[in-house]
């Protein structure tokens, strides 16, 4: 036999070693990549991988991260805007003064009944009966007088803010409505007032707010307030200057 011959051969059979030792692999393991038995540094198929991965160990499933929303819609109310144009709220403010102004006028007129007194106290020796009897009347009413005074204002100063908590609760809820549905993940509170330039105090004020500029489109003032009109009763068509139309107080140009 040639050398030739020889190499061919020892070559045939090293082949037919291969090819059996594949075969006995596919039946013992059908799920197992038959290249990667038949060479380890060989590169899995995907079709192999996926009778493999049956008879993989299970692990802890990865978690994916938590990615904090990008871009998300942030709104922006004017309370103080509302405040003062809904129409309820105004309502109820002007009830409450003038049952103030009628406490006010009932509490002067027992000031001027006091003075009168004073007045014809005068009149009288001091010392005499008479004088001392108007004296302690004067006294006592006086200090009722003081007493009521401060009642009336704890009073007043309970139902004031009864109202405006009343109120912002009512704003705050529309508020969450209205964020609800277009989709804001956070609502900040902004004052378009205009601010005075001569009131030092009030421009620093101004340069102090949190919101320096902001897109028009996320005002939702004029919304909140007109669902609170609809609420209440006034068919959502308050009497208001547009909050829309002035997104925030406009900076003078630097000259």
């Amino acid at each position: 036999m040639t050398k030739i011959s020889f190499c061919a051969a020892l070559a045939a059979v090293v082949l037919c070693g291969v090819f059996v030792s594949v075969a006995l692999a596919q039946q013992g393991n059908p799920g197992y990549p038959a290249a990667q038995q038949a060479n380890p540094g060989y590169p899995p198929s995907p079709q192999a991988n996926q009778g493999y991965t049956q008879y993989r160990q299970p692990g802890p499933a990865a978690q994916p991260a938590a990615q904090p929303p990008m871009g998300a819609p942030v709104g922006l109310v004017d309370i103080g805007h509302i405040l003062e144009r809904s129409s309820r709220i105004k309502s109820e403010q002007e009830a409450m003064k003038a049952r103030m102004k009628e406490v006010d006028n009932a509490l002067m007129q027992e000031q001027d009944a006091i003075r009168k007194l004073q007045e014809q106290l005068r009149e009288f020796n001091s010392g005499t009966n008479e004088y001392k009897q108007r004296e302690a009347e004067i006294a006592t009413r006086f200090s009722q007088l003081q007493v009521n005074a401060k009642l009336e204002r704890k009073r007043f100063d309970e139902q004031r803010a009864q109202l405006l908590y009343k109120a912002y609760k009512e704003i705050e809820q529309e508020v969450q409505a209205v964020a609800a549905q277009r989709g804001f993940v956070m609502v900040l509170r902004f004052t378009g007032a205009d601010v005075p330039q001569d009131n030092l105090e009030a421009v620093y004020m101004f340069a102090g707010k949190p919101v320096v500029w902001f897109n028009p489109g996320l005002n939702i003032t004029d919304e909140v307030l007109q669902r609170l009109e609809q609420r209440a009763g006034y068919g959502g068509q308050p009497n208001m200057s547009s909050t829309q139309s002035r997104p925030g107080i406009p900076m003078q140009p630097r000259r």
